[in-house]
């Protein structure tokens, strides 16, 4: 019988690296490999190749057209040379996250692919938002950490479904009933951010700090002070997603937004709405 979760419960569940789902270490160990001064591009190439998932993706990342391929990228050596050391550490982790809860057997209403693809809208929206503002690149950031921002911004949902999926199940049924987010119920339910589990989790994974500090402001990104902007961009693409049907559920949810960053500025947001018109549902599946 399903009985639900007190947060210490959660709190204690997403802490545990022995009750955290766990995936291939290749994606990590690429980042920590490049983290270091002494890597060359000889183990790099050889640790991308030992991972053929983590292969694929990168060739298909190199040949995409957001780097003015015309012609597709077919080797690692090659892929490197395009996307640069600090773009495939990002993509790395974000691909390995996506294959943690994606690839991992499920029991409850969660849907995979359209988790992969929330994170795929999510992140192109946000890099494209990310490209448009001045403010957002002078916090340092790049187009490929909030591409990779964007597909990290859901990791809470994905690990509630796995490893509380009565609770999962729990928050769909009430969320659909009142046709908003999970969050909002879970924060309704628990007095507390369903974010929170996520930096810990997060913290726990190993993800990039970068990303540990983005997620943990998602509900107030200006008090994430020197990445508030790139913070803004990644909660109003969440909006954007469950708004225009992309949302790690079914059924789209009205989007609300009081934040100035967007209300005031038109031209954003007709971007927004071109941007999100031409992200088709079945080449996102592709993409997935």
């Amino acid at each position: 019988m399903y009985s639900r979760p007190t947060y210490d419960e959660l709190w204690s569940y997403f802490g545990s690296a022995d009750k955290l789902p766990q995936a291939s270490a290749s994606p990590l160990q690429l980042s920590s490999l490049l983290d270091s001064s002494e890597a060359s591009n000889t183990e790099i190439e050889a640790l991308i190749q030992s991972d053929p998932a983590l292969t694929a993706s990168i060739l298909k990342a190199a040949s995409s057209a957001a780097y003015g391929r015309t012609k597709p990228v077919t080797t690692i050596r090659e892929a490197v040379m395009v996307l640069g050391f600090r773009a495939i550490r990002y993509l790395a982790v974000a691909l390995w996250t996506t294959a943690l809860l994606t690839e991992t057997q499920h029991d409850s209403h969660f849907d995979p692919k359209r988790f992969a693809n929330n994170g795929v809208f999510i992140g192109t929206l946000a890099a494209k938002l990310f490209n448009q503002s001045d403010e957002a690149k002078a916090s340092g950031w790049t187009t490929e950490e909030m591409y990779a921002a964007g597909i990290l911004s859901n990791i809470p949902i994905g690990l509630i479904s796995l490893m509380a999926p009565g609770l999962y199940n729990e928050l769909y049924t009430v969320a659909q009933a009142k046709e908003c987010s999970l969050e909002v119920v879970f924060n309704a339910m628990y007095g507390k951010p369903l974010n929170s589990l996520g930096v810990h989790a997060m913290t726990v994974l190993g993800i990039p700090e970068a990303f540990i500090h983005a997620q943990g402001h998602l509900d107030h990104p200006e008090s994430a002070e020197e990445i508030a902007a790139p913070v803004h961009i990644l909660a109003y693409s969440k909006l954007q997603a469950d708004y225009c049907g992309f949302g790690v559920s079914d059924w789209e949810i009205e989007f609300s937004s009081s934040d100035p960053l967007w209300t005031d500025d038109t031209d954003v947001l007709s971007t927004v709405d071109a941007i999100a018109k031409s992200l088709n549902p079945k080449e996102l599946e592709k993409s997935a």
